[in-house]
């Protein structure tokens, strides 16, 4: 276990959420995080792991209604200072993401991660997530 506080992002939270974004190659300015903080509504929450006044992780979760497969819960992005990883603080911020979207009425959460993060994988593989199946992502910028 951790001596880490899990608790919902207020937006005074945005600095540190954008420092630790960097660790995964992910530059997110301050001012973007802030204003996304302000307006996420109640379609998704942010959660962060603080600890000795210090935010050293968090996750943003999301729900969205599918017309295949009803109301679907994502992971947005998890990440956990890399100085203090393997010590459950991102398995406590899994908890709150799982605990939010049962209360949203997912039946589960689902979240992808990059090919090359392994280490990863095995954590998400670790806490009993399964892989579901391997497709390719397209994006176009608009």
């Amino acid at each position: 276990m951790n001596d880490a506080t899990i608790r919902p992002t207020t937006t005074l939270d945005a600095k540190q959420i954008s420092i630790l974004s960097g660790q995964l190659g992910d530059f997110v300015s301050e001012t973007d995080i802030s204003h996304r903080l302000e307006h996420q509504g109640n379609q998704q929450e942010t959660f962060v792991a603080e600890m000795d006044d210090k935010i050293i992780g968090w996750i943003n979760v999301f729900v969205r209604l599918e017309i295949l497969s009803g109301i679907q819960a994502r992971v947005g992005g998890l990440v956990v200072d890399e100085a203090i990883r393997g010590k459950g603080i991102g398995r406590s911020l899994m908890n709150a993401a799982e605990d939010w979207a049962k209360k949203m009425d997912s039946k589960t959460l689902k979240l992808n991660t990059r090919t090359e993060r392994g280490g990863a994988h095995i954590f998400y593989q670790k806490i009993g997530y399964e892989k579901a199946k391997v497709q390719t992502s397209f994006k176009k910028k608009l």
